[in-house]
């Protein structure tokens, strides 16, 4: 058999990365082939709660001949319930048995809990947990309750060595501020990803973000419901500070006028200060109806703050706006929207047509074909 470098490969077997079958035969021509396959085969595990799934997975932790632990990487836990729908109580028995089992798997860098309440674990169980993927790097919570925000920053804050948290419709049962820091030394976190906040948990989260201000680098704003009131960043020295800050994704959902979508907008923006001198990106990602495209109004406090000195160094300004086309509404082409909002773009952010760093990126929803994206330089 000729000779191939590891490098090629890697690369060859990184070409199959959906298709298992195929890779699961690739793992049978030689051993040479096999640490790779296994590793693409094996980088994405999802816990079901089903009792076939749980079967099979302590079957394999279990085996002395396993090599699980060694490949995997990417771990996501799915539960079956929130605190509108419990889990039953076999079900949740069993998914903490499985919990109280996964020991062996802590080259695991990043973790995914979903549709999983946190108070309903035993306190060994999140111990466990906790000590077992104490060094993640990344994670994500995905329709994840919690008693407070107190105790998941506490839970966030146990995992050392995180340096991306992502959080999309996290519920809290109990609604109030976060008591205090939730330990001594925060994680470094560098990158957070915050979807879906209900306003009750908005100052929670501006506490927490104070609280990691100095090591944050990327910071995601996206959802259907905002406090304005509580978004603002400025006025606080830990976020004001923080010579790290690269990039800002602003992203409102609310299919209304424009003056209150870019309201939110207009808050955060304004919490940019002098000191991040690292900032150069920016993304303002919004849902609108088509006639909205060529009706952009609102944008003027917009385009003003991106005139002061701290967007000196901005490269680029993104925005993304997307709509749905409905059935019977005269369809204009794909070209003709692009033209309208590029138009409207211009006109509503001069500051940076002028500079040259605007792009716009076009999602049209299409009721009886694909995504249409359209993606250009304004």
């Amino acid at each position: 058999m000729m000779f191939l470098p590891p490098e090629i490969i890697d690369d060859v077997l990184s070409q199959l990365y959906a298709d298992y079958r195929t890779l699961f035969q690739c793992c049978l021509v030689s051993r040479k082939w096999l640490p790779a396959g296994r590793h693409i085969i094996f980088e994405t595990l999802r816990g079901q709660l089903t009792s076939d799934n749980c079967s099979q997975l302590l079957e394999i932790l279990s085996s002395p001949l396993t090599t699980l632990p060694i490949y995997l990487r990417h771990l996501i836990i799915v539960g079956e319930g929130t605190y509108s729908a419990p889990l039953p109580t076999r079900h949740h028995q069993r998914f903490e048995y499985v919990l109280n089992r996964l020991s062996s798997l802590r080259g695991v860098y990043s973790l995914t809990f979903k549709n999983l309440r946190w108070e309903t674990l035993s306190f060994a169980t999140q111990s466990s947990l906790i000590r077992t993927f104490r060094y993640i790097k990344e994670l994500s919570l995905q329709n994840f309750s919690c008693l407070s925000a107190t105790v998941m920053f506490t839970m966030i804050c146990n995992f050392t060595s995180l340096s991306r948290l992502s959080s999309d419709g996290v519920e809290l049962q109990e609604p109030g501020s976060i008591c205090g820091p939730p330990c001594a030394s925060p994680p470094q976190i560098t990158a957070i990803r915050l979807i879906d906040l209900v306003p009750w948990s908005m100052q929670s989260t501006i506490a927490f973000l104070r609280w990691i201000g100095p090591s944050l680098e990327h910071l995601v704003f996206c959802g259907h419901t905002y406090a304005p009131q509580s978004l603002s960043l400025g006025g606080y020295p830990e976020i004001d500070n923080n010579h790290r800050l690269r990039s800002i994704h602003i992203g409102n959902y609310n299919l209304i006028p424009f003056s209150p979508i870019v309201r939110p907008i207009t808050l955060i923006l304004s919490g940019v200060g002098r000191n991040h001198t690292q900032l150069t990106k920016i993304v303002l990602e919004l849902r609108i109806t088509e006639s909205q495209i060529s009706a952009c109004s609102g944008w003027q406090d917009v385009d003003n703050l991106l005139r002061q000195p701290q967007f000196s160094r901005l490269r680029m300004v993104e925005v993304m706006l997307s709509f749905f086309r409905r059935p019977g509404v005269p369809d204009q082409g794909v070209s003709a929207s692009v033209y309208q909002a590029r138009e409207a773009l211009r006109n509503c952010l001069p500051s940076c047509f002028e500079r040259g760093i605007l792009r716009l990126r076009l999602c049209i929803f299409l009721t009886s074909s694909p995504i249409v994206v359209a993606a250009c330089q304004v």
